[in-house]
């Protein structure tokens, strides 16, 4: 944890997922990040607890940016794609396989660079192959960073920071209204919700 301190503002830099709470609730909850990664903790009001360890890109990150990126990058290289789809993929991406590997191995943040290629998921939604890509990414996010947290979700709500979790808001209110849970905000980025609790409460 690192205290920056600039105009007499002390702001204090914390893991990604406290940083969440402070900006999506001030009330006893689940949150989720999903976006270049992963995460998922309970807030009881004012306490952060995880169940699920932050395992990162090799192991983890089921459904986020870099989880798609991969797998669009997989798909195509080993044929899974539709044709059209891999054409597209082409033309929007240029995909070179040394340029794609010496990137992923050399990048300072090879998570941020696979997530990059989620993009084109995104810009191509309402095609099958691709949907079913992103319910099948949502799923495993839910099972995993979800359902442990089963029993807290009979009696709170459940909330969405990130810009994955933001673009999949209506896969994830499906599969989520269908196992009986309250789904409420999705904050595509906290940093501006965050800023104001900051300067207001002094977080």
């Amino acid at each position: 944890m690192l205290s920056i301190f600039t105009n007499s503002i002390s702001i204090t830099v914390q893991e990604d997922i406290i940083a969440a709470v402070h900006a999506v609730t001030d009330s006893p909850g689940v949150v989720c990040i999903l976006g270049t990664g992963a995460n998922s903790c309970f807030f009881n009001g004012v306490e952060v607890f995880q169940k699920v360890p932050a395992l990162g890109y090799v192991l983890a990150d089921e459904g986020s940016g870099n989880y798609f990126g991969k797998k669009v990058l997989k798909d195509y290289y080993f044929k899974k794609m539709p044709l059209p789809i891999a054409y597209s993929f082409e033309q929007l991406c240029s995909p070179i396989l040394d340029t794609i590997l010496s990137n992923i191995h050399n990048s300072t943040n090879p998570s941020k660079y696979l997530a990059s290629y989620a993009r084109f998921l995104f810009e191509h939604r309402g095609n099958a192959y691709i949907e079913n890509l992103l319910e099948q990414g949502v799923e495993e996010f839910v099972a995993l960073y979800i359902m442990p947290y089963k029993k807290e979700l009979e009696h709170h709500p459940i909330h969405f920071v990130g810009s994955i979790a933001f673009n999949l808001q209506d896969i994830i209110k499906e599969q989520l209204s269908d196992l009986g849970y309250n789904v409420q905000r999705f904050l595509k980025s906290p940093i501006t919700k965050l800023t104001n609790q900051i300067i207001t409460k002094g977080i």
